[in-house]
């Protein structure tokens, strides 16, 4: 069986020569930004013992496997919390035989010589990823490969098992997928299909290697445009925003009773947990900067009321929930309204006029249900979408905010669609579960 640390070092050497896949997925595993671990990781010259431990336990932790199905097409994710909502956008895509597998929760039936053997290896990399560590600032980013390779390690043990045919990978983001990817097209013969959620894709995706990317809004394909000569890929298609199926359509005539609704992701959360930001901070700013202007916003115009819809990190543990509520209550007092807790906001889009936001892919959700969106990078992540029409709908001052809130209230959601040329990012402009395909 083909093994995944022994073409590591393989990649690692023949990138010395410039061959370019190689050069790819070895750039993405020692530099692509990470969301695995906080600053203090990212400070600490433990960081590569810390690593190491956590792979050979990984390795040496037996876990069988019990999968069932039509086990030649699987679906990879990061959590097992995932599967639910995973399983019904398939479902909801006409894509229903596939076999899920989660980064946490893998699987090992190797037998003790193949353990002992890849515990080897495990040592061979720490001693190459051990004293590059040193010298970086990030110690983390570096010392983390040796755990990316155990999992790939593991995963591919499962897929050579169940002889799989075709992988779906969510949660493409991590620097380790580019090699995963090249992994088990060039040794499984494995047709790799990646999925990125509705964010931009020029961050993470600056280098791609698969048979096919699933863009999930349509300002990505202007993205791919601009990015097309670092991306080794067969095909592309459009999906709809994922978990579509669970977006309330705005059919309604309905006065919503918040006339604003800030879409959160978290940054001052995310900022106290000392995460690291794969913006340089930039969207941290930002958002602090848009929860003033909201803040300014009500303060001058009392008669509009505003709710806030938490991201799935503020609302993923009570600690973090009481911290975001809290922060969100000094701001704008005890009385300010929050989108049910226990239902995800695709499902409460109704609760406001304008939803607001710096970036977040819930916007590109709104857009798919019909409803008036309004995003506000405050002069921060310039440029952010590659598509016009959203840069007409980005506000980049605190002046800009207000006009665009006051100009989009006295708008129905139908001329707001029309008005900005947003059509094709509403829900009627997708045909499901047919989806569109174009050959690259």
């Amino acid at each position: 069986m083909p093994n995944v640390f022994l073409f590591f070092l393989r990649c690692l050497f023949l990138s010395l020569f410039g061959l370019k896949k190689e050069q790819i997925v070895i750039s993405d595993i020692f530099n692509k930004f990470s969301y695995r671990y906080t600053e203090i990781e990212l400070y600490s010259f433990l960081s590569p013992l810390r690593y190491l431990k956590a792979s050979l336990v990984l390795l040496w932790k037996s876990k069988k496997s019990a999968l069932s199905g039509n086990t030649d097409s699987f679906t990879f994710d990061l959590l097992t919390s995932y599967y639910e909502s995973n399983f019904q956008y398939l479902t909801h895509l006409g894509k229903q035989n596939k076999v899920f597998i989660f980064r946490d929760q893998l699987y090992n039936e190797s037998n003790t010589a193949l353990k002992v053997f890849n515990s080897l290896m495990l040592f061979l990399v720490f001693c190459i990823v051990f004293p590059i560590s040193w010298f970086r600032k990030d110690k983390a980013k570096v010392s983390l490969i040796m755990l990316e390779l155990t999992e790939d390690q593991l995963l591919t043990s499962t897929l050579v098992k169940y002889a799989c045919k075709e992988i779906l990978i969510f949660s493409a983001f991590e620097k380790d997928i580019m090699f995963l990817s090249y992994f088990l097209q060039k040794n499984l013969k494995v047709i790799v299909s990646l999925t990125p959620s509705s964010n931009p894709i020029s961050t993470l995706y600056k280098k791609v290697i698969c048979d096919k990317f699933i863009f999930t809004a349509p300002y990505q394909r202007s993205e791919y445009e601009k990015m097309k000569a670092n991306w080794i890929v067969n095909t592309t298609e459009l999906w709809p925003p994922y978990a579509f199926n669970a977006i309330k359509i705005n059919n309604s005539q309905a006065v919503p009773p918040h006339a604003i609704g800030l879409i959160s992701s978290g940054m001052a959360l995310r900022e106290y947990l000392q995460h690291p930001s794969e913006y340089a901070k930039d969207d941290f700013l930002a958002e602090k900067l848009l929860v003033e202007g909201l803040k300014r916003y009500c303060d001058e115009s009392r008669d509009s009321s505003i709710i806030i819809y938490l991201h799935p990190l503020e609302k993923s543990e009570k600690k973090h929930l009481d911290f975001s509520v809290n922060y969100y209550k000094n701001i704008f007092g005890a009385s300010v309204g929050f989108a049910p807790f226990d239902k995800p906001s695709k499902a409460c889009f109704d609760l406001c006029e304008i939803g607001v936001s710096v970036y977040s892919s819930t916007q590109a959700e709104r857009l798919y249900g019909g409803y008036k969106t309004l995003f506000a990078p405050m002069g921060y992540l310039a440029n952010f979408f590659s598509d016009e029409r959203l840069d007409k709908i980005s506000a980049q001052n605190y002046q800009e905010l207000k006009s665009f809130i006051n100009k989009l209230n006295k708008m129905s959601a139908s001329d707001f669609f029309d008005n900005y040329g947003l059509n094709e990012y509403r829900w009627s402009s997708f045909s499901i579960p047919r989806y569109f395909s174009e050959a690259v």
